[in-house]
């Protein structure tokens, strides 16, 4: 049960359970981010309580590597990544809530300034910033989905396995991911760069009040 919501257990009752009358079971904990309190009641053939054990346990979000996820957790996390980056802001806040931040807006806040003088780059405060950008999208994507963490990609796994090529061939523009990319003699500005399940993201494009576009006319420096 939720920590907010036990009762207390006299400590007379919070007793061992024998070893040699000991047995298992597995509770999965439906809410992460939550503590809980555990209550285990042993009971005698006849019925009677004869052990109670109490413990305090919190379930955690885990940030894991896009390898290692299960079939139905990837699904969930690209799900509500492609609902933030398709999603308006305003739009966000009305459906999923406050802690909810569009594509655009955190590209916007990920640049920093409308030069290319960025705050959150080249110079230390790279590392703090960065740590809560990261923290802020993650809030995004569990306002869509509270079963999702922000998850990672370990790039130095496929650097290590198709090296210039790893952008291409690694796992992160595959079909499960993000799709793949457009083949490099076919993709101009006029084209999605990107196949598959984020083909419709529209990206930030000519955006007057930013310096710092490519040759695209695309906003850079930000999640694309």
């Amino acid at each position: 049960i939720p920590a907010q919501q036990a009762t207390s257990i006299p400590a007379q009752q919070a007793t061992s359970i024998p070893a040699q009358q000991a047995t298992s079971t597995t509770f999965q904990f439906t809410q992460a981010g939550r503590q809980y309190v555990v209550r285990a009641v042993h009971r005698t053939p006849d019925g009677d309580v004869d052990a109670v054990v109490v413990v305090h346990a919190m379930c955690k979000y885990v940030r894991r590597e896009l390898r290692n996820l299960l079939p139905e957790d990837r699904e969930a996390y690209m799900d509500a990544m492609h609902t933030v980056y398709t999603t308006r802001n305003e739009e966000g806040r009305a459906l999923y809530g406050p802690n909810f931040a569009s594509h655009s807006f955190v590209t916007k806040w990920h640049l920093g300034s409308k030069s290319y003088d960025s705050p959150y780059h080249g110079s230390p405060s790279f590392f703090t910033a960065h740590a809560y950008l990261g923290s802020l999208f993650e809030r995004s994507l569990q306002a869509v989905d509270p079963t999702v963490s922000l998850h990672y990609w370990d790039f130095t796994r496929d650097v290590q396995r198709y090296g210039n090529e790893a952008l291409t061939r690694g796992i992160l523009f595959q079909d499960e991911f993000f799709g793949p990319l457009q083949p490099e003699d076919d993709a101009d500005d006029t084209k999605k760069r990107v196949l598959g399940r984020f083909s419709d993201v529209e990206l930030l494009r000519n955006l007057t009040s930013f310096e710092a576009r490519n040759s695209y006319g695309f906003l850079t420096l930000g999640f694309k």
